[in-house]
């Protein structure tokens, strides 16, 4: 055999990776497996998210609140009461969760709704249409109730909780509640209200606010703030009268 022949003969390398990848149908097959891949992962993914955070599952249905109409349906014994414009909401709320849960309940509630002062008492502030408090507060008395602070046409009162459960443990539940928003010249009983001035209840302004700022010391020394308001006004009418001239 002659040596071209031999060359001829010879058999053919085998192709490189290199070579391999680019052929077309390999190329193919490995985009659609790099897809699959890509498809799978993201799957998995969304099913560890859902997991985790609840993605793509119903939300739980909205409950509305009771209307005024369905709790009276449901508490008749509390419907006057109830009804009446007068009253804050909260002491509404106060009622029903006694008559629902008990005392138990109703004295969390009036924790929370910050309703209690530090010896339990239920405390409210009436609105009035008067500035003379004074028969309005022997009225008050004669019923159990404290008056602890008046501020101009506002009044604070407290009622001790051993004299609110004897209504609320009777047969008309809100009968204390509906004898004071029946009284003269009362508009409105709401939450106490802080003072106008210092931010503070008006019954902690009289009382131990006092010897948290060391007033009754300065009172000792003679300092007793006597004709600072006189100094006040005066002050104030010497600014004005500046900014005219």
């Amino acid at each position: 055999m002659t040596e071209e022949k031999k060359r001829n003969t010879r058999p053919l390398p085998r192709q490189g990776w290199a070579q391999r990848l680019s052929n077309r149908q390999t190329m193919i097959g490995l985009i659609i497996v790099s897809l699959i891949l890509i498809v799978i992962s993201a799957l998995a993914g969304w099913l560890l998210l859902k997991d985790q955070f609840g993605l793509g599952s119903k939300s739980p249905p909205i409950t509305l609140a009771p209307s005024l109409t369905e709790i009276i349906d449901q508490y008749p014994e509390l419907e006057t009461i109830l009804s009446d414009p007068k009253l804050d909401s909260v002491y509404k709320e106060f009622l029903v969760t006694y008559q629902k849960g008990g005392p138990e309940a109703a004295y969390e509630l009036a924790k929370k709704r910050g309703l209690l002062n530090k010896d339990d008492e239920v405390v409210l502030t009436l609105e009035l249409d008067t500035t003379d408090t004074d028969a309005l507060k022997v009225e008050l008395e004669a019923n159990g109730i404290k008056v602890t602070a008046t501020s101009e046409n506002f009044m604070d009162i407290a009622i001790p909780l051993a004299v609110l459960e004897q209504s609320l443990d009777s047969d008309k539940p809100g009968s204390l509640l509906e004898s004071i928003t029946g009284i003269d010249h009362i508009i409105r009983i709401r939450m106490p209200i802080p003072s106008l001035e210092t931010g503070m209840l008006l019954q902690e302004v009289t009382t131990e606010s006092l010897e948290v700022i060391g007033v009754y010391n300065w009172h000792n020394q003679g300092f007793t703030g006597k004709g600072i308001k006189k100094l006040l006004t005066y002050l104030g009418k010497t600014v004005e009268e500046h900014k005219k001239s």
